[in-house]
């Protein structure tokens, strides 16, 4: 289960959880990792984009588990967001 805990954060019964840490910067922590993922505002799509695909040092496997995580996550954060 997921829980806001305040506008900029957000954590999760499983162990993970995402804040935001500036204007540019979304920090994801589970037991095993502790990612800052950039993130952008584009006005003309009115969208937030985090890109989680930028990240090099992850396999696979794990990134589209951190990028699922973060994709349930933002749902609970104000805001129009999109995860790549």
């Amino acid at each position: 289960m997921l829980k806001k805990i305040n506008e900029g954060r957000v954590e999760s019964d499983s162990g993970f959880s995402i804040h935001i840490k500036g204007l540019e910067c979304l920090k994801y922590e589970d037991n095993e990792h502790s990612i800052e993922f950039e993130w952008n505002y584009d006005p003309s799509a009115n969208k937030t984009y985090v890109y989680v695909s930028d990240v090099r040092d992850i396999n696979g496997t794990e990134k589209n588990k951190i990028m699922n995580n973060i994709k349930e996550a933002v749902n609970l954060l104000d805001g129009n967001f999109e995860v790549v």
